[in-house]
């Protein structure tokens, strides 16, 4: 509708036809998928549930944290969080990943349950002080998983956030994408996932893992 002036009634516009109804997929073709969180970019919406729950910034950060409130983080971490548990959940694969951060209670549980099938890079993050990652790492080899410590100086260098999946082997899919392995990655800021289901893209993300080894 459009405006002829103040005080007159709205007359009908330049107007077209509705597109036709669009599903929303994971799915992009070509063996890539992507995958989206919300994060805290619904800002107000985000400010009245911790209003309305009287949550602190840091008493809702340990809420996330520790799955406090399930069905909220849930709509935190969209289909994002659930597609990055599912990856630790094929029976028989064996993953090859390189983490900048890792701290995440969700996250560091299904890792776990991997066993001698998790082979893991993990950086020290962006923790200027030291070790971010010390309790996750801690975390993980105290139930067995040894992990391969990359101490860098220059934190940044250590910016890798990939998994490599292998089916009797061979490496068959890589995920990599924006999002740290942390509560932060997943609930708070803005970030994607990408499959690529493509074994000669997985070799060569398997061949860079070694190297970083």
């Amino acid at each position: 509708m459009m405006s002829t002036g103040p005080g007159k009634p709205l007359t009908k516009g330049v107007s077209s036809d509705w597109t036709e109804w669009k599903t929303l997929a994971t799915d992009a073709g070509g063996g890539f998928s992507c995958y989206f969180n919300r994060g805290l970019v619904l800002s107000q919406f985000v400010a009245r549930y911790m209003a309305k729950n009287r949550l602190t910034p840091a008493a809702f950060k340990k809420s996330l944290q520790t799955n406090g409130d399930a069905k909220f983080r849930a709509f935190l971490e969209g289909d994002l969080g659930l597609r990055m548990v599912g990856l630790t959940q094929g029976a028989g694969d064996e993953l090859h990943a390189a983490l900048y951060e890792l701290g995440d209670a969700t996250l560091e549980t299904a890792l776990i349950g991997l066993g001698p099938r998790l082979h893991l890079i993990l950086a020290n993050g962006s923790d200027r002080k030291g070790d971010g990652n010390k309790d996750a790492r801690k975390n993980l080899n105290d139930h067995g998983i040894a992990t391969i410590d990359r101490m860098l100086k220059s934190k940044g260098l250590g910016h890798n956030k990939f998994v490599v999946v292998s089916e009797d082997g061979e490496p068959k899919k890589v995920w990599t994408g924006s999002t740290n392995w942390s509560t932060t990655g997943l609930c708070t800021q803005v970030n994607n996932g990408l499959l690529i289901e493509d074994a000669a893209v997985a070799a060569h993300f398997r061949k860079h893992w070694d190297l970083l080894k």
